[in-house]
């Protein structure tokens, strides 16, 4: 037979073990919502911040300055109307480096008459295990395929200065066409050498032009 002090201790020693195996698992999973809703609460300010830059009251060459936050292995693709993708040209430093396109769709959720501003903040893993179980092959190309999106229709014409941002790793430019894309170790999850180091705050410039708005890292 037990005596109660021996289950006692044995009870203690438990509880003790979870806790110890419990509190920090709670303490990062407050910690990854914390940052994923402040990247999503980001996004809603920075698509009202275009809207009222692009109000036909606002004069053109205003500028406004403002904060892009983005998680790891995120993304914000911008879809310019009528475009039923974008894709994203990695252009690596040596000749001897071959990157194929990637290419985004467009969401089902923006208007095709309508530029389209989307928060990737979570993509769709295929089976495969490794660096390439977010990549899916559709007719010969690479597609990233969001699984958690969020999209805002944009009535002003969006352009970004320089598809590349943050600090270049074996990577000449990225070169992007039907819009744009600004990621944070999406390229570098598929790549794994030839990307752009994007930290999780950026400042911006944007500067209305007649119906546009031209983005620039600074």
């Amino acid at each position: 037979m037990f005596s109660k002090k021996g289950i006692m201790l044995k009870f203690l020693t438990t509880l003790i073990l979870a806790l110890i195996i419990f509190v920090p698992t709670c303490m990062f999973a407050s910690q990854f919502f914390r940052l994923s809703e402040q990247a999503k609460q980001n996004f809603v300010v920075f698509t009202e911040e275009l809207k009222l830059l692009g109000d036909v009251n606002v004069d053109v060459n205003t500028h406004k300055t403002t904060v892009l936050i983005l998680d790891d292995t995120t993304a914000i693709v911008y879809f310019q109307p009528e475009s039923k993708e974008v894709k994203l040209n990695v252009k690596p430093t040596s000749s001897s480096i071959k990157v194929q396109d990637l290419f985004f769709k467009r969401e089902s959720s923006c208007a095709n008459n309508k530029g389209c501003l989307c928060l990737i903040q979570k993509f769709k893993e295929s089976e495969g295990a490794g660096r390439f179980s977010t990549v899916f092959q559709e007719g010969g190309k690479l597609y990233f395929i969001s699984s958690l999106v969020n999209c805002v229709d944009v009535d002003s014409r969006l352009s970004l200065t320089n598809c590349g941002i943050g600090e270049a790793v074996s990577v000449d430019s990225y070169v992007c066409e039907g819009g744009f894309v600004m990621e944070r170790d999406v390229v570098k999850a598929f790549t794994n050498s030839v990307y752009y180091n994007m930290g999780r705050k950026t400042p911006l410039q944007l500067s209305k032009g007649g119906n546009s708005i031209t983005i620039e890292a600074k």
